[in-house]
C-alpha cells in the first residue's frame, strides 16, 4: 500500500474518529487501509527508535553509558513483538537491547576498574580530595552540585569550623 493516496484523508481529519474503538468488521472499508497504512508509516515505533539510536550515539560521543533499562526495555518490548510477528525485524532489536545492557555492565566494570586504579585501590577509592581530578576541577560548580557524590555526615550540634567561612571581599555587604 503506498502511503501518499491517504494522505488526504489523514489531513482532512479522517483518523479523528472513535471508529477506531469498533470491532474491524464494524469499521468503514475507507478507515481500515488508511488505519493500516498510518500505523505502517507515520504512527509506527520507528520515528522514536531513531530519536533513541541518536541519543544512544550522542551518550556514546559524550562518552556516557546508556541507562542498562533502555537496553532491558527495548530487549524486552522487541522480544514480545517478536512472539507475536516472526519473521519480522524485531530480533534484530532484541539483539540491540541485549548489546546496550552488556555495554552498560562492561562499561560500569570498566569504570570501576578505572577509579580503582586512580585511587590506589578500594581502601583509597575517594581520597583526600575528590574535586582533585582534573576532569572535576574543569567543571562549572553548578554541575559539581549535580554529581552524584556520596555526602559526608558532620555533627552540626558542634556548629561550623571557623575555616569553613571565607570573609566577603572588602567594601561588599555580606
Amino acid at each position: 500500500m503506498e502511503a501518499a493516496q491517504y494522505i488526504s484523508h489523514w489531513a482532512s481529519g479522517g483518523l479523528w474518529s472513535t471508529e477506531h474503538l469498533q470491532p474491524f468488521g464494524e469499521q468503514s472499508q475507507k478507515l481500515l487501509p488508511s488505519n493500516a497504512v498510518f500505523w505502517a508509516t507515520l504512527g509506527s515505533a520507528a520515528g522514536p527508535l531513531m530519536i533513541l539510536g541518536a541519543w544512544i550515539v550522542w551518550l556514546a560521543r559524550q562518552g556516557q553509558t546508556v541507562p542498562r533499562f533502555v537496553g532491558w526495555s527495548l530487549m524486552l518490548w522487541a522480544l514480545a513483538a517478536s512472539v507475536v510477528m516472526q519473521p519480522s525485524g524485531f530480533p534484530l532489536a532484541v539483539l540491540i537491547g541485549a548489546a546496550l545492557v552488556l555495554a552498560s555492565c562492561s562499561n560500569s566494570k570498566v569504570a570501576d576498574a578505572l577509579r580503582d586504579e586512580q585511587s590506589g585501590g578500594d581502601e583509597n577509592r575517594g581520597g583526600d580530595d575528590p574535586l582533585s581530578h582534573p576532569d572535576l576541577a574543569r567543571m562549572a560548580p553548578g554541575r559539581l552540585a549535580d554529581l552524584p557524590f556520596p555526602r559526608a555526615h558532620t555533627d552540626v550540634s558542634a556548629g561550623p569550623a571557623a575555616s569553613d567561612f571565607t570573609p566577603p571581599p572588602s567594601g561588599t555587604r555580606g
